[in-house]
């Protein structure tokens, strides 16, 4: 009678989902601030130019294009990092299954959290370096899984011990 299990699940650490939740609420109070940055630009110009309404237009038009382009650049990095990274993984015989971090960033940058089957053959697990080391404090080496051209970011640092030797084995 076989008394090993077939598959071995490993839930990322509390440590870990703190740090993402920490980074979203950061991330949305950033953008919000760009947000109340433009409401007062907003009432600044309409009071010293609303008599020359199309100045004021080409102002906010601006001003928007330069307030979107700032979120952009704050969330779409590391959106889609924490998107990409591992919180929970399953090991089976053939395969792994993982599943990625929900980022529910402010208004229109929302990633879900993606349940993706990996085949053990054709996985490639290369080391990568921590892009986010002032965040991900704790994760002093990242491996990245790629399978089919997705890249999926784990840091062994948030899980148990075994499931890195498991892994690698």
């Amino acid at each position: 009678m076989d008394t090993q299990p077939r598959e071995h699940t490993y839930q990322a650490g509390s440590q870990l989902l703190i740090l993402i939740i920490n980074l979203t609420f950061r991330l949305k109070r950033d953008c919000y601030f760009c947000d109340i940055i433009l409401l007062l630009f907003s009432g600044y110009m309409y009071n010293k130019y609303a008599t020359d309404m199309q100045f004021f237009i080409y102002c906010e038009a601006g001003m928007i294009a330069l307030l979107g382009l700032v979120q952009y650049l704050l969330l779409s990095a590391k959106g889609k990092f924490v998107s990409q990274t591992v919180v929970e993984i399953t090991f089976s015989k053939e395969t792994i299954t993982i599943k990625t971090a929900l980022f529910d960033g402010p208004l229109w940058f929302k990633k879900t959290s993606a349940d993706v089957t990996l085949s053990r053959t054709g996985l490639v697990i290369n080391k990568a370096t921590n892009p986010y080391p002032g965040i991900f404090k704790d994760a002093k080496h990242l491996y990245r899984l790629q399978h089919h051209g997705n890249d999926i970011y784990l840091m062994p640092d948030y899980f148990a011990v075994r499931m890195e030797e498991e892994l690698m084995g």
